[in-house]
C-alpha cells in the first residue's frame, strides 16, 4: 500500500517538473514573413511538448477616461508553425496592457503573457510570463 501512495504522489508531482510552455514576443521587423507587415508584434510559442501545435488568443485590457475596457485582438498564424502576428485593434487613447494566452491541445496548461503598450510599441521589460491565467490585480498593476 505504501508503494502505491509513493507512486501516486510522484505521478501527481510530474507536471511541476515538466518543461515549460511560454509566449515569446518580438518586433514584426524580426520576421521575414510578409504577413507581419501590419502586425503590432510577433508572438511565438516556445517550450517542451511541441509548442508549434498551440494557439494564441489575445485581448487588450485598457483604462480609458477612468473606465476599464477589454478589446479583442486579432491573432493570425504565420507561415512558421507556432508563430503569430498580433494586430492592433485597440484605440490609441488611454493606458493599455496586451494580454496573450497560449493554449496547447495536448497539455493541460495555459500560458499567459502580459505586456504594457506605449504608443506604437510595447515595453519588453514590463512583460510578465506565467503558466497560469493572469489575475485582475496583475493586469491592473500594469495599467497604472
Amino acid at each position: 500500500m505504501r508503494l502505491l501512495q509513493v507512486i501516486t504522489l510522484l505521478c501527481a508531482c510530474l507536471p511541476a517538473f515538466a518543461g515549460g510552455f511560454f509566449i515569446e514576443l518580438a518586433n514584426p521587423s524580426a520576421s521575414k514573413d510578409p504577413a507581419t507587415a501590419k502586425a503590432f508584434l510577433v508572438a511565438r510559442l516556445i517550450g517542451c511538448h511541441q509548442p508549434e501545435k498551440g494557439t494564441i488568443k489575445a485581448k487588450a485590457e485598457g483604462l480609458v477616461a477612468g473606465r476599464r475596457i477589454s478589446v479583442p485582438v486579432e491573432v493570425s498564424p504565420l507561415s512558421t508553425s507556432g508563430m503569430f502576428a498580433v494586430t492592433r485593434t485597440w484605440p490609441s487613447e488611454g493606458s493599455w496592457v496586451l494580454h496573450l494566452t497560449g493554449i496547447h491541445p495536448d497539455v493541460d496548461v495555459k500560458t499567459t503573457t502580459l505586456v504594457k503598450v506605449r504608443g506604437t510599441s510595447y515595453e519588453r521589460g514590463s512583460a510578465k510570463l506565467m503558466m497560469r491565467p493572469a489575475t485582475a490585480e496583475e493586469i491592473s498593476s500594469l495599467l497604472h
